[in-house]
């Protein structure tokens, strides 16, 4: 009897597991538009309470937007800081604000509420045949978050960061006052102003954010050097060439290799050609450690190429898949939480992939990120993007990287300077010494320093700010600031700044953006000094992540949500 029951089981599971592993996921297709006079119902309804919230204000009390539904557990968010300022705050409801209103197909426009997440915004331009002209690699940001915190992606060399695509917005100032149609035209200062801004003086409540046309493939071409000065020349003249291509970022594999990539979108894949799927089911590759294992099978170049300078490999890919490339395993983030149970062998098999793909999602490493707490996550990671001026300043700043972090991968981005928000008080990039149309290099400093051996988190990150801050580059405003106030506002333009807080929030009821962003001193405090710190002391607050991935392998994927398994969803890894 008990063979039986077993081999009843046993069968149970396999049918289970290849089933799960091997079925494509589910796809689900577009809701219809969010009509416009809901909209704007919404929209009243957050100035009426914003207005409440004035007339009973007591002195000195602050809000903070609300982004998720009450009963969804809390505020998500894509930033590495926690953001403690929340729970000191009176809310304000946003979170309604989750819709897509318009999609113009003739003049490639689509407008959206705030809350409208990445993937959404791709599937719904994809559904037009359109594509946002900047879309962030993470499905999880929100167009608000881009918008008021910065993004960049591998479109960027065109197009700037992603406030650079928007069209016009609608925003509601400090004084309950709804402004619609603020543009670069119609009102530069105050569009200008909210470019990361982290919301200090207004709410953006509608963004109409520019497209392209898009195509159902790209082709994807690799470049491989030796040195990252090569590689980010060659990445400048290809930027800089005529006809650009559609996209173009790198990855440092290591103090030795270096990989441009760049790709531009076609309706066809030749019958020869090497096709890549990255998103299609839960054993496709994730690309960072696809592009890691194809490095070294490429010839290696230690000169700048031209242009038009042939590819050391080309691979097809789905559009739908490249653009969200990075999401499975959050870049190369993941791997080292795999590591840690699996080795490095068994970390990058199929089973493997397939056993964590709706879990190394960026928005379940997020979730997790969250739970771990900061003194955890800053003693196991260093997790920061630099904006640097132009590429001499990014290679300078990866000789740096070599010397005292030694971590690896690096993501490299360059970035078109369309404009510069600086001489409007924003908080946003552009450089003086960057001239207009001229590039700027992210480098993402993802991972853990000198091979996960113990370290510093306060000395490291200020030590790392410090040497930004030398080269005249800034951070990404997502992630754990160790800047004091003075050291925040020698990068920025605080009488400018001060200025369009005064003017557009005159009661002060927004949080002033060093609360948001700057570490407060007792904590950056406690972070210095060298502790271990292991992943696995996060058995606690990650106890129910542990969990699922075994029960999900046990239990009939119907009965998933009846046994409280909500983060094994096929929404979870959608394409």
């Amino acid at each position: 009897m008990l063979t039986f029951v077993l081999g009843g089981f046993a069968v149970f599971w396999l049918t289970n597991l290849l089933y799960k592993t091997f079925r494509a996921p589910f796809v689900i297709s577009h809701p219809p538009l969010k009509p416009v006079d809901q909209h704007d119902r919404q929209v009243d309804a957050i100035v009426t309470e914003l207005q409440s919230f004035l007339k009973r204000r007591k002195p000195g009390q602050k809000v903070a937007l609300r982004r998720s539904r009450p009963k969804a557990g809390g505020i998500e968010s894509n930033r590495t800081a926690a953001q403690l300022y929340k729970s000191t705050t009176d809310p304000v409801n946003v979170w309604m604000l989750d819709g897509v209103l318009s999609v113009d197909k003739a003049r490639r426009l689509i407008t959206v509420e705030p809350n409208v997440e990445m993937d959404e915004l791709g599937r719904y331009t994809l559904a037009y045949g359109l594509v946002p002209q900047v879309l962030l690699e993470f499905p999880g940001i929100s167009v608000g978050g881009a918008l008021c915190g910065g993004g960049v992606e591998s479109s960027s060399h065109i197009y700037g960061h992603f406030f650079n695509t928007v069209e016009e917005l609608d925003v509601i100032l400090g004084d309950g006052t709804l402004r619609r149609g603020v543009s670069a035209t119609s009102d530069p200062q105050l569009f200008h102003s909210l470019s990361a801004s982290m919301s200090t003086h207004a709410i953006i409540v509608k963004a109409t954010i520019r497209c392209v046309d898009a195509a159902e493939f790209v082709q994807i071409k690799y470049h491989h050097f030796d040195n990252p000065t090569a590689m980010t020349q060659t990445m400048s003249t290809i930027a800089n060439a005529a006809q650009p291509p559609e996209f173009l970022d790198g990855v440092v594999v290591g103090k030795h290799s270096c990989i441009s990539v760049q790709a531009d979108m076609c309706d066809a894949v030749p019958e020869s050609a090497t096709f890549v799927s990255l998103r299609q089911r839960r054993t496709d590759e994730w690309f960072a450690w696809h592009v890691c294992n194809l490095a070294p099978t490429l010839e290696v170049h230690s000169k700048p190429k031209p242009a038009d300078g042939e590819a050391d490999a080309v691979e097809y890919m789905p559009l739908k898949d490249y653009l969200f490339r990075f999401d499975r395993g959050a870049f190369w983030m993941a791997r080292p939480g795999l590591e840690m149970f699996y080795g490095s062998k068994l970390t990058d098999t199929a089973f493997i992939r397939a056993k964590y793909a709706w879990l190394c999602t960026t928005r379940q490493l997020y979730r997790m990120l969250h739970k771990l707490g900061n003194e955890l996550l800053a003693r196991s990671y260093i997790i920061q993007d630099i904006i640097c001026p132009g590429p001499s300043e990014a290679v300078k700043l990866m000789e740096y990287n070599n010397k005292e972090l030694d971590i690896y991968p690096l993501w490299i981005c360059p970035i078109r300077a369309v404009n510069a928000p600086m001489s409007h008080g924003s908080c946003g990039f552009g450089f003086p010494r960057t001239p207009k149309s001229g590039l700027m290099f992210n480098v993402g400093i993802y991972g853990q320093p000198n091979g996960g051996r113990p370290f510093d988190p306060a000395a490291t990150n200020r030590s790392l700010e410090a040497e930004a801050a030398k080269l005249g580059a800034r951070k990404m405003m997502y992630a754990q600031t160790f800047d004091t106030e003075d050291e925040f506002w020698q990068l920025y333009d605080k009488p400018s700044h001060d200025a369009n807080v005064r003017k557009y929030d005159p009661h002060g009821i927004f949080v002033d953006i060093t609360k948001k962003l700057l570490l407060k001193p007792e904590a950056v405090a406690s972070l210095g000094g060298v502790k271990p710190a292991s992943l696995h002391y996060a058995w606690r607050p990650l106890w129910s992540w542990y969990f699922s991935l075994w029960m999900e392998w046990c239990i009939p994927y119907a009965l998933h949500d009846t046994f409280g398994l909500t983060y094994t969803r096929d929404d979870t890894y959608k394409s």
